[in-house]
């Protein structure tokens, strides 16, 4: 999703197994969250667009 000065991505997958800060740095910041907790994370005005298609998919 485009922001003002930078691109936040998502992924839609389902876990397999490991843990994705394992990975180093790269990954640190990655966070696997339950579809029914994505409000709760993704908080920001900007996240509103993916959450909304996200319900009707």
């Amino acid at each position: 999703m485009p922001r003002s000065q930078s691109f936040t991505r998502y992924y839609r997958a389902r876990r397999m197994g490991g843990t994705p800060s394992a990975m180093g740095w790269e990954s640190q910041a990655v966070l696997l969250v339950p579809r029914a907790h994505l409000r709760t994370v993704a908080c920001h005005p900007n996240d509103q667009a993916i959450l909304d298609t996200l319900e009707v998919s």
